[in-house]
């Protein structure tokens, strides 16, 4: 599988490349391609609030606070990569 794509990074350098003179006619083409990057950024960040809610609601019903499940500490393990905490 490839390396996951940085959306904050690509948006902000695709803003900044927009910006220089030299790409004056492709202006509003990597603005778009920004907002993309910026949009599917601000996705990511929800899945990851979504998988802590569910998370967090599964341990509510269950009251099961520690459930070290393969499927938990998959999702646990992808939600601390997911917002840069490993």
């Amino acid at each position: 599988m490839s390396e996951p794509i940085d959306h904050v990074a690509e948006a902000i350098g695709l803003r900044q490349l927009a910006s220089a003179p030299a790409y004056a006619e492709q202006h509003g083409n990597l603005l778009a391609a920004a907002q993309v990057h910026a949009t599917l950024a601000l996705v990511e960040q929800q899945r990851y609030a979504n998988l802590i809610a569910f998370m967090v609601q599964y341990e509510s019903d269950t009251g099961d606070n520690v459930n070290f499940s393969k499927f938990h500490a998959a999702v646990f393990s992808e939600i601390t990569k997911g917002i840069g905490l490993l």
